[in-house]
């Protein structure tokens, strides 16, 4: 037997006053956490896929969502951290990093001051031809001289 379709061409109110758990089913408690209505990011006509998402209106952090089951996760050639993405990156308008917060990255320093991913060091210098890649030897995150 083939399901109940209902046409939702001539609904005037929003989702939400339909599909509040009593005339309809409600958002499944799977959706990502958000204050917006469902409108804001799917279309009637064709529920999946998303048309955008608001993410002004989601709650919680970046990786509650990007963690590449719900959305695409960081791709595996972005620098080792932890999944703190707003803290180099901006959500109102996903960008390349607008800084790098060092207490989230995980690694040595050479792993992305190599001169491919950051800059690197000048090996030819002293003292720098002496201690190779070893940047934490003599410096720190928080005061680089």
């Amino acid at each position: 037997m083939a399901s109940a379709r209902f046409d939702h061409s001539n609904v005037i109110n929003n989702c939400n006053s339909c599909h509040n758990g009593s005339s309809a089913t409600p958002k499944d408690n799977r959706h990502i956490l958000s204050t917006s209505s469902c409108e804001d990011c799917h279309r009637t006509s064709a529920w999946i896929p998303v048309l955008r998402v608001d993410h002004n209106s989601v709650i919680g952090t970046c990786f509650s969502c990007h963690n590449g089951s719900i959305a695409t996760a960081k791709n595996a050639t972005h620098i080792l951290t932890t999944n703190v993405c707003e803290d180099c990156h901006r959500t109102s308008a996903w960008t390349p990093v607008i800084r790098v917060d060092h207490d989230h990255v995980i690694g040595t320093c050479f792993s992305c001051h190599n001169g491919t991913v950051a800059g690197g060091v000048d090996n030819t210098n002293f003292p720098h031809n002496l201690v190779g890649n070893q940047c934490d030897d003599c410096h720190n995150t928080n005061s680089w001289k």
